[in-house]
């Protein structure tokens, strides 16, 4: 089963420089700046109510989102990653 992420960022977020830095090279990661995300939080009303920690991952499976990561790393999106593979 093939997943992407979708993250949302903002300039003047370290957390997401760091974030970016450390997986900016892999393919099935969209980068989105928030003031980009509008439509994708339009279509999803319950992914807006929780995008208050940036950066903010949300894990595409089957092009639906599944899940979402708050104040997102590495070790975070992998362990919402191995949650929803089994």
């Amino acid at each position: 089963m093939g997943h992407k992420w979708t993250i949302i960022t903002d300039d003047d977020c370290l957390h997401c420089i760091e974030l970016e830095a450390l997986l900016g090279k892999e393919e099935n990661i969209e980068w989105l700046p928030r003031i980009d995300a509008s439509k994708i939080l339009k279509e999803n009303p319950i992914l807006t109510a929780s995008i208050d920690v940036l950066p903010y991952a949300i894990l595409i499976l089957e092009e639906k989102p599944i899940a979402v990561v708050r104040a997102a790393t590495p070790e975070r999106m992998a362990e919402t990653l191995a949650m929803h593979q089994s």
